[in-house]
């Protein structure tokens, strides 16, 4: 956002916005960050794989545009008050 960077889209936003991903500065509390509302199409009985890890359907995805052209050398993702509501996992795409 310091840069010019915007949020295009995303799949929810329920407390939050997307677009406080990429704000400066740690988050002075959850309300700071993006938080998605429960899934639809989660099931009501939930299975772990052979790692422990749950097993739900779908993804949450949010799309960014950086301020201005350039190779990526760091990305922080910080779950700081997100404790035990937190996700898993992240995937990260560029182009």
């Amino acid at each position: 956002m310091v840069n010019g960077g915007v949020s295009l889209g995303y799949s929810d936003v329920h407390f939050g916005h997307a677009r406080n991903l990429i704000r400066e500065g740690r988050s002075s509390s959850m309300a700071d960050g993006w938080e998605t509302a429960r899934r639809l199409d989660r099931p009501s009985i939930l299975e772990a794989d052979d790692k422990g890890v749950l097993i739900v359907p779908g993804k949450e995805w949010c799309v960014f545009r950086l301020g201005h052209p350039g190779i990526i050398k760091n990305i922080e993702i910080d779950t700081n008050h997100f404790k035990g509501n937190y996700p898993d996992s992240c995937y990260i795409e560029g182009m």
